[in-house]
């Protein structure tokens, strides 16, 4: 009974992955990437995070755990991993360039 679960499993992590490249691809179109590394970064968060997350999605969604949720919930996953990672470097660049402590810091964030 086992074995015959673990195509299903496969194929079901290999659409969310799928899924996940899908998004963080679709976002290179808001913020180019500068370099090859920086791409393979934005791939690899991107399909990693949809791998992980895109069954609970699918789940909160009640979509169920077909291969076309799955990919559809990959992408939105992989989507809004690479936004909210850049947009949390971007504010701790800022904060570094700002030579900013820990209190400074907690003030910007409470703004």
């Amino acid at each position: 009974m086992a074995a015959e679960l673990i195509p299903s499993f496969i194929v079901g992590k290999l659409a969310a992955a799928a899924g996940g490249l899908l998004g963080g691809l679709t976002m290179f179109a808001f913020m180019k990437p500068k370099t090859i590394l920086d791409a393979t970064i934005r791939g690899g968060v991107s399909t990693g995070s949809a791998i992980i997350a895109a069954p609970v999605l699918c789940n909160w969604l009640k979509l169920g755990q077909g291969v076309e949720s799955l990919l559809f919930c990959g992408a939105i996953t992989g989507f809004i991993a690479w936004g909210v990672l850049s947009m949390i470097a971007r504010f701790f660049i800022r904060v570094e360039e700002k030579e900013m402590d820990i209190i400074d810091t907690y003030k910007e964030i409470k703004k």
